[in-house]
């Protein structure tokens, strides 16, 4: 027997809680939408009803949502059935005004790409081609809108493309160039507001400019200056490269297992939260990295499960590798959809949008959410990988004891960390760089200790 609050729908009798005058979210979406794009002549469509049927099959709710609350969305439905806007990337972007982006309108574009009506592209990177349109036609100043087309264009949007090799560009990408470009700008309004122009700039010019504000914004300016002096609109000067100060310490030991004990065996927490948490603490992964993790990347074999990171796959031990396993099945079940990436695999970590992943802020902020600082939590982990012998013998440096009495050990090789938790061994990625990184780190830590301590050297 049914619950009081669920009832059989009025058009195709399914028991659920009604959402819209007795019919369930499905049959109510499917009113709507028939409603808002119908032609005028009143004659179907195929080309409307395939619109019609991927914005309920992928979420009848929120479809249904954005058609009765946002009026550009019921504005857009009407003109694509009457034919006035077209089913392009084009006619969206001109319905958002100036740089501004429209939920539902994203939404909807999101919904039609994974479903293969309108073509894949870069969103991230279409998204910056509009804003820098924007942004240079407001400038008033047509020496300073020739400049900032020329940089946005030519230095930094080309060199997002030759450092993407073809593959979709990442919001923090777009972000960090937002900003140098918005830099840029205000750069050279000060120097207008100076009485000085860019080619007749001095270093005095940009010392006074790095001290106009109390923190590294100024700094943010460095890649248009180089570029000025690169293309010969300026000379003589420089902005210097201005070192990140890392303001977080390392997780201390105990409170780093205790969080993956709890990531391992609590399953209150949410999978994808325990995958990302457990990646940064045993592998010392960025929530960047394993946000764009694939169900291409996940090896599933009798021996076991591997997650391919780098070149050599990594084995994953018990419960870990049931949880990949968890996020590969919840993956495939949007299989359907056309992914955001160079092999159209499903994201391991996707959202709500169709063909989306989560984006790397979004993870670093969920892990926070549950006691889980990704920053310190990857140094910590990459400092105990470090902690092994020379002879690469020592095996405490990954060291926790899961389901079944299964040990983990990682291990120092010559290219970085082997892994040995089953019947091969496999490489843990740890690039040369962050390897020096945090040998530095090791040794400005014994150097403190050894202050504070004296008897401790001696």
């Amino acid at each position: 027997m049914a619950p009081e609050a669920r009832k059989p729908c009025e058009d195709c009798g399914k028991v659920e809680r009604l959402f819209h005058f007795g019919r369930c979210r499905r049959c109510a979406g499917e009113r709507h939408l028939r409603r808002l794009l119908t032609p005028p002549d009143g004659r179907p469509c195929p080309e409307l009803d395939q619109i019609a049927a991927a914005l309920l099959d992928h979420n009848p709710r929120r479809a249904l949502l954005y058609t009765r609350e946002s009026k550009e969305a019921v504005s857009l439905l009407n003109d694509l059935a009457s034919g006035v806007c077209e089913l392009s990337h084009e006619a969206l972007d001109a319905r958002s005004a100036g740089h501004r982006r429209d939920l539902a309108v994203d939404w909807f574009r999101s919904v039609l790409v994974a479903a293969g009506i309108v073509p894949v592209r870069d969103e991230y990177l279409a998204r910056l081609e509009r804003w820098i349109e924007y942004k240079t036609a407001a400038l008033d100043d047509p020496e300073h809108r020739q400049l900032i087309t020329a940089y946005a264009r030519w230095d930094r949007v080309a060199r997002i493309r030759r450092r993407a090799r073809g593959k979709p560009i990442t919001a923090s990408t777009a972000d960090i160039t937002q900003v140098q470009i918005s830099k840029a700008v205000l750069f050279l309004a000060w120097l207008k507001n100076q009485g000085e122009r860019l080619a007749t700039s001095r270093q005095e010019h940009i010392d006074l400019w790095l001290t106009s504000e109390p923190h590294q914004g100024p700094y943010a300016a460095g890649p248009f200056v180089a570029w000025a002096v690169r293309s010969k609109f300026a000379s003589e000067i420089s902005i210097p490269t201005r070192a990140h100060r890392v303001s977080y310490r390392p997780l201390d030991a105990d409170e780093r297992w205790k969080i993956a004990r709890q990531l391992l065996n609590d399953d209150s927490f949410e999978t994808k939260d325990r995958v990302a948490g457990l990646m940064v603490l045993l592998y010392g992964q960025t929530p960047a990295r394993t946000c764009r993790l694939t169900t291409d990347q996940v090896l599933h074999a009798e021996d076991g499960v591997a997650l391919r990171i780098n070149k050599t796959p990594l084995r994953l031990p018990p419960p870990l590798d049931a949880l990949v396993l968890q996020l590969v099945d919840i993956a495939h079940s949007h299989a359907h959809a056309v992914n955001s990436n160079e092999t159209n695999a499903p994201w391991l970590f996707p959202t709500q949008r169709p063909g989306r992943a989560l984006t790397s802020s979004r993870l670093a902020t969920r892990l926070r959410n549950i006691g889980l600082p990704s920053e310190a939590g990857r140094c910590a982990a990459l400092l105990d990988l470090l902690h092994t012998d020379a002879t690469g013998r020592a095996a405490t440096a990954a060291r926790y004891q899961p389901y079944g009495g299964r040990t983990m050990v990682c291990r120092r090789g010559q290219n970085g960390l082997r892994s040995r938790g089953g019947p091969s061994t496999v490489s843990c990625p740890l690039s040369a760089a962050i390897r020096l990184r945090c040998e530095a780190t090791c040794r400005q830590r014994e150097a403190i200790e050894d202050r504070r301590d004296p008897d401790r050297s001696a």
